[in-house]
């Protein structure tokens, strides 16, 4: 969730601010928040896999100023997606992604999002499982915008998993 705060305390700076909630609602109800200056724009790294629709509606939204962000690059398992990605002026990677090279192909994912200093992962319709390393790298810093991606994936996993207090699970639904 992205909240935008404006005061009328001339008194108070960004870190004040930040130190301030951190140690007070934050300390309270355990939240794990990123701070950013109103300038300072989130980097989206966009995944995507064969259809592009979910693709589309990020980078109509960014164009047209309803997404604050900065996409420095789009990555997908699929080559077919350059040329769709090339007219919005976004550098394209294909990482195909094959049970004989999974290592390969994190090591190259989370090398990009390094270099580019991302800050947050879009699944837009990126029909893989995320491999534990990306995932431990990014916590809480990952958005699947693709509503039925768990029911595709070992349903009955998803029910077991948490009985056992194995896994949490947080299923965010953005719309956008």
């Amino acid at each position: 969730m992205r909240i935008e705060v404006e005061s009328t305390d001339q008194n108070i700076d960004f870190n004040t601010f930040k130190e301030k909630f951190i140690s007070g609602i934050g300390s309270k109800y355990d939240f794990n928040c990123s701070f950013f200056l109103k300038n300072q724009r989130p980097k989206l790294a966009v995944f995507v896999s064969i259809y592009v629709h979910c693709l589309y509606d990020i980078l109509a939204q960014k164009q047209s100023g309803e997404l604050q962000c900065e996409i420095p690059f789009i990555l997908s398992n699929h080559q077919d997606l350059a040329s769709n990605v090339e007219q919005f002026g976004i550098p394209f990677y294909w990482i195909p992604e094959i049970k004989k090279n999974k290592t390969e192909a994190t090591s190259q994912q989370l090398n990009l999002l390094k270099k580019h200093h991302i800050t947050s992962i879009v699944l837009a319709r990126y029909m893989q499982i995320l491999p534990e390393q990306l995932v431990q790298e990014y916590p809480n810093k990952i958005i699947n915008i693709h509503h039925s991606f768990l029911l595709g994936f070992l349903v009955q996993n998803l029910i077991t998993l948490p009985l056992k207090g194995e896994l949490k699970l947080l299923v965010l639904l953005v719309i956008m």
